[in-house]
């Protein structure tokens, strides 16, 4: 990953924030990203879905300047507010405390009667919740943390995702005990599972998060992103986005009393356009607007109804996707993972450092690989 990401461009910093608005979970959602240096994890070369990106040294004040430029762009009513850097908020090497404080109050004066902020759940720490708490006090206050995956076998050997379930478990506790609400992100799709794979370990994921203490689980289908493994996959024809039909069948197999703590996110392509993906989840011409359509009907009115109309919708397309789910890859999970790396190994100029680990990775990967489908 740090081979790949070699040569991606840093942040403009004509572009020190965005804005989004949309409708989730009943209310207005205002979303808000802010410029700083970037993930940690994203430099240490973790997450092979994401590109969070290299950013400019960006000063404390500049960050809470761009904050403030962005909250003062918003209009309307807003029912929660997010604020996220472009990496984690509680992580001080990325948005320095005194930054983190100024954006909190700014968070305060807003005039969202819920707040949230997204952050790695090794941040989350009793200092980190109580300032949170005292510097917003009288709003509803989430923290939105990364899981991706329930399975350590596809975290460690599909995602690369660094922490661990111990983590977001501890956080989870700090949470609940001064009774913050917890969002998990989910991802759909991750690098080298089948469509069923990839369906399976989504579900699961959902209903693990939510018996672990989250109050919502946001399923991300994903985007193929420039300078991540999904895209140098892509190009090589060895990675597809999942299916919009995918991200119905998750929702479709959520127990009917967890319906209004699981939200769909980020699935509309004309959203990822101007992000500069690459590929996104999607289906045929003929069903993709009404498909995206319903899927936002369900994000803005989770619950029974909004869910029968969505899993009620049919297309020649979607038959096509059940037979792709039903078909049975070739060779085990493990073995086309390993086949993967090795290519990866010979186009990233690695072989050597593979001839040496390989062994020990396969072994490791052999032992705990999961029955997903």
């Amino acid at each position: 990953m740090t081979r790949i990401r070699a040569d991606a461009p840093r942040e403009a910093p004509g572009q020190p924030f965005k804005v989004r608005i949309d409708h989730a979970g009943g209310g207005v959602f205002a979303q808000v990203w802010f410029l700083t240096r970037g993930c940690n994890w994203d430099y240490a070369g973790a997450c092979t879905m994401c590109n969070y990106g290299h950013g400019p040294s960006v000063a404390a004040g500049d960050m809470v300047r761009f904050v403030q430029r962005a909250l003062d762009s918003i209009e309307g009513p807003v029912d929660e507010l997010l604020v996220s850097p472009s990496g984690s908020m509680l992580d001080e090497s990325e948005v320095p405390l005194d930054a983190r404080r100024s954006i909190f109050e700014l968070m305060a004066s807003f005039r969202a009667p819920k707040v949230c902020i997204e952050t790695r759940a090794e941040t989350v720490s009793q200092d980190t919740l109580d300032e949170l708490s005292a510097t917003i006090p009288g709003k509803g206050i989430a923290v939105e943390m990364g899981v991706e995956s329930s399975s350590p076998w596809v975290r460690r050997f599909c995602i690369n995702k660094m922490g661990t379930a111990n983590a977001f478990s501890h956080a989870v506790g700090l949470l609940k005990e001064r009774r913050m609400r917890v969002y998990a992100n989910l991802a759909l799709g991750n690098a080298f599972l089948s469509p069923a794979e990839a369906v399976a370990d989504a579900s699961r994921s959902v209903e693990w998060v939510l018996e672990n203490g989250a109050d919502l689980a946001l399923v991300f289908p994903m985007h193929v992103k420039p300078y991540t493994l999904l895209e140098w996959l892509y190009r090589r024809s060895w990675y597809h986005p999942p299916s919009l039909w995918s991200l119905v069948e998750v929702l479709v197999r959520t127990k009917s009393t967890s319906l209004l703590a699981v939200s769909a996110a980020w699935f509309r392509c004309d959203h990822a356009r101007e992000l500069g993906m690459l590929a996104s989840p999607s289906s045929c011409d003929r069903c993709r607007t009404r498909l995206l359509d319903r899927l936002s009907d369900f994000r803005a009115a989770p619950g029974a109804k909004t869910l029968s109309r969505l899993a009620s919708e049919s297309c020649e397309c979607r038959a096509e996707w059940q037979l792709q789910l039903g078909r049975t890859p070739a060779g085990s999970l493990p073995e086309r993972v390993l086949a993967c790396y090795d290519e990866l190994a010979t186009g990233l100029g690695l072989s050597e450092w593979w001839a040496i680990h390989r062994h020990d990775i396969a072994d490791e990967m052999w032992r705990d690989a999961p029955v997903l489908a």
